[in-house]
């Protein structure tokens, strides 16, 4: 009797949990270490220029006509934009960064369910909001606001 793992909905729905944090938080990494670099530059236009270009890739990608995972891999990267543009604006007022970004996770939450996305985009909402709430809070608490 041959069992194939891969069929069962319980193993592919772990698998797909796990494939969009691992993938999703590289992803991520890899998008927020240049929007870093900009930051550096000290040009406020850059911030700008950014969320343009990644709001432009974001439209691109999620009107292509590719699986959900994929999809809600990719829905991590804006999400994590807005909530370290949040961050990055409200640094020296920790309430006000905790407060906006939790108000701004619930509309999005609240807009997946009126539109009935698919379940890996609340997993996606939810992971990127835990990751970047906790990484404000560690960088806050720990090595204070870096004010420029």
């Amino acid at each position: 009797m041959k069992i194939n793992a891969l069929n069962n909905p319980v193993v592919k729905n772990i698998l797909s949990v796990t494939a969009l944090a691992g993938f999703g938080y590289i992803l991520s990494g890899l998008t927020l270490f240049p929007y870093a670099s900009f930051v550096n530059l000290g040009l406020p236009i850059m911030y700008a220029v950014f969320v343009v270009f990644i709001g432009l890739i974001s439209w691109f990608i999620l009107r292509l006509k590719l699986a959900m995972i994929y999809k809600a891999i990719y829905m991590m990267v804006p999400l994590a934009v807005v909530f370290l543009i949040l961050e990055i604006l409200l640094i020296r007022w920790p309430v006000a960064v905790y407060t906006l970004s939790t108000l701004f996770a619930i509309g999005v939450f609240y807009y997946f369910y009126r539109t009935k996305q698919p379940w890996l985009y609340y997993c996606s909402l939810i992971f990127i909001y835990l990751y970047m709430l906790g990484y404000f809070t560690i960088r806050f608490y720990f090595f204070g606001p870096l004010t420029s």
